[in-house]
Parts: C-alpha cells; structure tokens; sequence
C-alpha cells in the first residue's frame, strides 16, 4: 500500500524537491482523513465481518501516491504508479478486505 507514495517521496527527494515532497505529504494527509471519514459515514461492514470496508485506506494511499507522481512527472512514472495501485485495489478484493457490491 504504501510503496507508491514511499516512490513517490523518495524521486521528489531525489530530485531535491522539497516543496513537491511536503505537497505529496499534505495530500496523504487529507486523502487519509477523507476515507477515514468516509468509512465512518458509510460503515460498510467488510465481506469477512472485520472492521469497516468502504472506502480502502490501502488503495487510497495508493491512489493518491500514484496521482501526484503522474501529475508532478507525468506518464513515464504514472503509468507504473497506476498499474500498481491498481494492484493494491485489486489485492484488497480478492483478501476479502474489500466488497465490490
């Protein structure tokens, strides 16, 4: 789940971009606060009864790693960011973390 943003942090990082690296943290931030908000609001029970199911942390921080990379460096680094997000999504429903319905 985190390995996208940890990516992220670290080519910001590598590029000496320290605003790019505190935009990519502030928005972990809110995405995180959002979806934790959201779970509360819904309460979607999880397909296997534990915890709360909508909406994924996981694929969330995922997400939001994988969108500041494609907007920041655009498509070279995108495309592999949304492909592995989308794995991280995709893991959460088949763990049975995740309901689809």
């Amino acid at each position: 789940m985190i390995y996208v943003s940890v990516a992220a942090a670290f080519i910001s990082l590598w590029k000496d971009d320290k605003e790019s690296f505190f935009q990519l943290a502030e928005g972990q931030i809110y995405a995180s606060g959002i979806t934790e908000g959201l779970k509360h609001l819904v309460d979607a029970p999880r397909p296997n009864d534990v915890g709360k199911s909508w909406a994924s942390g996981h694929t969330t921080a995922a997400a939001q790693g994988t969108a500041y990379l494609q907007f920041r460096d655009g498509w070279k680094y995108g495309l592999p960011a949304y492909a592995a997000s989308t794995a991280v999504a995709w893991s959460r429903v088949d763990a049975n973390k995740l309901s689809l319905a």
